[in-house]
């Protein structure tokens, strides 16, 4: 727990840090507005709803989470990280920014670590509940067949991916997230990241894709190829393109899963997990053959 003396002195660090940022690269109205980065708004970032939020809270969404796991795993886990984003960006010129946002202007700045992996978290644990729904839903719906077929193009079968990308995320030891991404040939691949990593090309500098406990040094950790996508990603400021796009994330994060399943119970949880992806809200973000998509998300 960060005592009141440091949370505000880093606090002040963020807000100056982040004006420094806007002053250097923002357009000429921003720097105008950095200039007095009191703000009339106040804790944009708040807990979402969803369709079926009040359902779960009382019945839980089985048979991944009881009501006790929703409240674990999303009202108090989800709130604590946009209180501290709020606390953390108040009164800063990116205050107003969604998390999205928030954590792509924060990523290449290393002294605003601690806003980017608060923004970070709060939209990676937001796009994975989205496309979440109970078992008996998930079951009552034939998967949309472009999805299928996407599927099916890259893995072979539906089968082939659910087992690669469950056996990637029981690999993973720690914590992070397992993404289902389309990459620039329109193929689907399976990225993980760590931590509060993104998987966004935006983001690369904070992309955290490996786990550095498997290699005895930095170059083995980051070959050549990652290390040069991260310094283009650091020094470009246009052109990101919108791959990879992530269509399905997976919380490998033990709060996730340690109300209903216990410290064992990793495998169960995904499992359970695989049961209730609402394959809706995949096609909704999978685009079209012919369409040159960019990214649109909001949170």
């Amino acid at each position: 727990m960060i005592g009141r003396t440091a949370a505000t002195l880093l606090r002040r660090q963020c807000a100056a840090s982040c004006t420094a940022v806007f002053r250097s690269t923002a357009s000429p109205l921003l720097k105008r507005q950095a200039t007095g980065i009191i703000s009339s708004v106040r804790s944009l970032h708040s807990v979402p709803d969803f369709d079926n939020l009040e359902k779960w809270r009382n019945e839980g969404m089985k048979p991944l989470f009881s009501p006790d796991g929703i409240e674990a795993a999303w009202t108090t886990y989800q709130g604590s990280l946009v209180d501290k984003l709020n606390e953390l960006v108040a009164e800063t010129v990116i205050e107003n920014e969604t998390a999205f946002d928030t954590s792509l202007m924060a990523s290449r700045r290393p002294e605003l670590a601690a806003v980017f992996n608060y923004a970070s978290q709060a939209h990676n644990n937001h796009f994975f509940f989205e496309s979440l729904t109970s078992a008996e839903i998930a079951n009552s719906k034939d998967i949309p067949s472009n999805v299928v077929e996407a599927i099916n193009d890259t893995f072979g079968s539906l089968d082939a991916m659910r087992n690669e990308l469950l056996a990637t995320a029981q690999a993973i030891f720690g914590s992070g997230w397992v993404w289902l991404v389309m990459d620039q040939t329109r193929n689907l691949r399976i990225l993980a990241t760590y931590n509060a990593g993104s998987p966004y090309p935006g983001a690369q500098a904070r992309q955290q894709g490996v786990d550095t406990n498997l290699y005895s040094n930095r170059a083995q950790a980051f070959p050549g190829d990652v290390l040069e996508q991260t310094r283009l990603a650091s020094s470009s400021r246009r052109g990101i393109t919108p791959f990879p796009m992530p269509l399905l994330a997976l919380s490998v994060w033990p709060q996730t899963w340690m109300t209903d399943f216990g410290v064992n119970g990793k495998e169960q949880y995904l499992s359970a997990w695989w049961e209730c992806v609402d394959w809706d809200v995949v096609e909704r973000r999978l685009p079209h053959k012919k369409e040159r998509r960019t990214m649109l998300f909001t949170r």
